[in-house]
C-alpha cells in the first residue's frame, strides 16, 4: 500500500470518527457501532460452497468454545489453512496468511465474521465478545 493511500485512509477514518489524529488513536466505541450496527450492511458476505482454508465466524475461536457445535463450519478459503466448512469471503484478501501469523486478529476477523453471517444468537455472542475486547481499557 503507497503512503498516498495510507493518509487517504487515515482521512477517511478522521471524517467518520473511527480515528482521532490529535490522540493518535482510534475511537473503539465508535468502531463498535460500526461492527454491530453496519459491518453486515456494508460489508454483505458471500457464503459459498465447501473448501478448506482458515476457520472463521463460529468455527474459530473465541466462539467455537462459547457455542455448541453442531452447526454449519465456516472458513476463509486458503492453501495455508487446514479446516473444511462453507467459504466466506474475507474483508479484504489476504486475511488468512495475516491470522495464522497473528491469533488475536483472528478472533477479531472472526467476531466479525459472525457478525456478518451468523444466526441472531451468533451474532450476540460475537457483539458481546467484541465489547469485551475493544471496549476492555474502558472498564
Amino acid at each position: 500500500m503507497s503512503s498516498s493511500q495510507v493518509h487517504t485512509s487515515v482521512r477517511r477514518l478522521e471524517r467518520c470518527d473511527l480515528y482521532n489524529a490529535s490522540r493518535k488513536a482510534t475511537s473503539n466505541r465508535n468502531l463498535l457501532e460500526l461492527l454491530v450496527h453496519g459491518v453486515r450492511f456494508v460489508f454483505p458476505a458471500s457464503v459459498g460452497p465447501l473448501g478448506r482454508g482458515v476457520a472463521t465466524a463460529s468455527s474459530a475461536a473465541p466462539l467455537d468454545r462459547l457455542l455448541p457445535s453442531g452447526g454449519e463450519r465456516f472458513v476463509w478459503a486458503s492453501k495455508v489453512g487446514e479446516d473444511v466448512g462453507h467459504t466466506v469471503d474475507p474483508l479484504i484478501a489476504g486475511v488468512p496468511e495475516m491470522v495464522i501469523a497473528d491469533p488475536g486478529l483472528h478472533e477479531l476477523l472472526a467476531l466479525v465474521d459472525a457478525v456478518r453471517i451468523g444466526k441472531a444468537r451468533e451474532r450476540a455472542v460475537a457483539v458481546a465478545q467484541l465489547e469485551l475486547r475493544l471496549l476492555a481499557d474502558e472498564a
